[in-house]
């Protein structure tokens, strides 16, 4: 393979990355919990429960408040994102908790003693249906076993993406959801595809985020983490070790964003469009990618997952 083949096999890999827009997703808002579609394991669950979360990374406090055969609770507790520990009070115990980020998933584990017992949970929180819906599930290790529980929450104040929500006040649609390429509706120039590529996108105009799990035959199995704002101010990110200087605005209800790097001493320049289906169920993205070698243009056609 020759350098000019090598150079614009990594421009595309690069610029997949870039076309991408919830590495770390915000959980900011009021939830309440769908008891129906609650599993709570062997163990009888709350009748109710709201909570209020302020999610300002690393840092997060939940405000929460249940009801249930155990009686009524209020709990106020602080969490880190960056793999320090916190110490909080439930129930009048003090229990210290270590938090971190993992795969788009807040990851919280802790230890406490109950009755001479040693109890361990593992949590993982994740969002869904465009940042309306959030899944807490909760790995405990009692000395009798273990057994799991999930918990949904629904956001208050807000709904899953319709076709009606797909399109905000202002008419700027919001890109937030998870996405699945179609590799087989999608043109990648003379270059052959992905054989698979999924991303997560965090959209909170102007910021948008991204990450996407991509597996093809140059560069096997790869997460990338991508970040710019929609506003025309630039955001640096660090791609597979090349600089890339992105600036994003919006024209009419499509994203442009355009990206500068350095690859290997060459300017790559990147011009993305991004644009939501009406329905809001289907992504179309293209992107013209400039080398000294030439030029080359895809097209990617993604189908929301949720």
């Amino acid at each position: 393979m020759n350098r000019r083949t090598i150079t614009l096999f990594s421009a595309i890999a690069l610029s997949a990355a870039l076309t991408q827009a919830q590495d770390k997703p915000n959980f900011s808002g009021t939830w309440k919990l769908n008891v129906a579609k609650s599993d709570f394991g062997p163990m009888p669950g709350p009748d109710k429960m709201e909570r209020t979360i302020v999610h300002n990374d690393p840092e997060i406090k939940v405000h929460t408040v249940q009801a249930g055969p155990q009686g009524d609770s209020t709990m106020d507790n602080v969490y880190k994102t960056d793999g320090s520990e916190t110490v909080n009070k439930m129930r009048g115990q003090e229990i210290k908790i270590v938090g971190k980020w993992n795969a788009g998933k807040v990851g919280l584990k802790y230890k406490f003693e109950t009755q001479g017992m040693e109890i361990g949970i593992n949590e993982a929180w994740s969002l869904a249906a465009g940042g309306q819906q959030m899944t807490v599930v909760m790995d405990i290790a009692t000395p009798q076993g273990e057994f799991a529980r999930t918990m949904l929450f629904d956001k208050q104040g807000g709904a899953a993406p319709t076709e009606a929500a797909a399109k905000p006040a202002g008419g700027k649609p919001n890109l937030s959801g998870e996405w699945k390429l179609l590799v087989d509706k999608s043109d990648f120039g003379p270059f052959p595809g992905p054989k698979m590529e999924v991303m997560k996108i965090d959209h909170q105009d102007p910021a948008v985020t991204s990450v996407t799990d991509s597996d093809d035959d140059m560069q096997g199995k790869t997460t990338t983490t991508i970040k710019y704002k929609t506003d025309g101010s630039a955001v640096t990110n660090d791609i597979r070790g090349s600089k890339a200087v992105s600036t994003g605005k919006w024209d009419g209800d499509a994203i442009v964003v355009n990206t500068k790097l350095d690859y290997q001493g060459m300017d790559i320049t990147l011009a993305n469009t991004m644009k939501l289906a009406s329905d809001g169920k289907t992504l179309n993205t293209s992107v013209k990618i400039t080398t000294p070698q030439g030029d080359l243009e895809q097209k990617r056609i993604y189908e929301r997952v949720r």
